[in-house]
């Protein structure tokens, strides 16, 4: 039996369409949105995850410019990856505290297009990130630097929680 490529991803999305470059891009003509389109676009969630461990430092900010459904479908990318990275390599203390900041970036900028499901599902890897952080640095620095931006993933989600 074929392993399901998908099992390692939420089950909604194994099914959902590819976001289309209007997804990526909805107002049209956003440079890093289309960016973000020409790396992404048309993979799945698995390819796409494949894609972003190549070079997570050159994908990281894919996330924080894609439209709020593209963003939705791929989450899991940011997810997994979070779950799965160690800080053996140097450096990764900066990834994990950019993939904070575009997350929280698309929070603050998506408004409303948030939905209660990927609100939820950042909410949790928000929590697993603040309470593992030995798993991404030993060092306090990079540690401190991590928790700040991801404490600003979960300032954004009260402040849509207090709007909903």
């Amino acid at each position: 039996m074929a392993k399901d490529p998908y099992e390692k991803f939420p089950s909604p999305r194994r099914t959902a369409p590819l976001p289309t470059e209007k997804d990526f891009d909805p107002c049209g003509g956003h440079l890093d949105a289309q960016c973000a389109w020409q790396n992404f676009g048309g993979l799945s969630l698995e390819q796409a995850y494949e894609l972003f461990l190549t070079h997570s430092a050159y994908y990281q900010e894919d996330f924080m410019f894609m439209g709020v459904k593209a963003f939705d479908y791929y989450f899991p990318v940011i997810d997994r990856y979070m779950r799965e990275v160690t800080g053996d390599e140097e450096g990764y203390d900066c990834e994990l505290s950019i993939l904070g900041c575009g997350v929280a970036a698309q929070l603050e900028y998506s408004g409303s297009g948030i939905s209660d499901r990927l609100l939820g599902e950042i909410e949790r890897i928000s929590e697993y990130v603040l309470s593992h952080l030995g798993q991404y640095s030993p060092a306090p620095k990079d540690q401190r630097r991590i928790a700040r931006e991801w404490k600003r993933v979960d300032e954004q989600i009260a402040a849509h929680k207090s709007k909903g």
